[in-house]
């Protein structure tokens, strides 16, 4: 068959990807709002989903998960964690007297991208580090969000992703203007793989 072109600056006529992007903000979105996390930290929550989805989400040809396609294994996924549950960060930087409190409190954000290491929010320093000196308490999730409600304004961050072009059937919608929709064609096909630039911890 002769190959076809997308129109430049049309996303709506890629399909696959479309759909994989629209599955990882949805899942973002979700665990944001599930955690009663700021919106701020809506990049952590993407990379994560898209971290914990190669590692378990099946493709349905072929019965295996994208981690299994590409590196020929099973995942192990042992070490995974709550989104945005509650943790203890062993203060290994401060020089701490005997009595003085040694670790600090934050919330878990997702994995690292260069070691087997997780990221955490220090809830002290205000900063995003990497450690594996660290306490989950996934039991222990906040009732109520903290911060000033723009702050977790779900709805303006999906708007800002221009999410809502798309409804849930995958198809575009009008007042993106006559751009073509999501074609069935057999140049649409895919495995259903997607990779992550994130590294693996098994």
């Amino acid at each position: 068959t002769a190959s076809r072109f997308r129109a430049p600056r049309t996303p709506q006529q890629n399909g696959v990807a479309e759909r994989k992007n629209r599955t990882l903000i949805e899942a973002a979105r979700s665990m944001l709002a599930d955690a009663k996390i700021p919106i701020t930290f809506w990049d952590e929550a993407i990379a994560t989903a898209c971290f914990v989805q190669n590692r378990t989400l099946l493709v349905q040809d072929k019965n295996k998960t994208s981690y299994e396609l590409l590196f020929g294994r099973k995942p192990n996924i042992s070490y995974l964690k709550a989104f945005g549950c509650p943790v203890s960060i062993l203060n290994l930087n401060d020089h701490l007297g005997k009595f003085e409190s040694k670790s600090d409190d934050g919330f878990f954000l997702g994995y690292s991208s260069v070691s087997k290491a997780y990221r955490v929010f220090n809830s002290k320093t205000n900063t995003v580090i990497e450690t594996i000196n660290v306490k989950f308490l996934e039991n222990s999730f906040p009732s109520v969000a903290h911060g000033p409600e723009w702050l977790f304004d779900l709805d303006s961050l999906s708007k800002s992703f221009n999410s809502n072009l798309f409804d849930f059937s995958g198809k575009a919608r009008k007042e993106s203007g006559d751009l073509g929709c999501f074609s069935d064609d057999s140049d649409n096909d895919e495995d259903g793989n997607f990779n992550s630039e994130y590294p693996f911890m098994s």
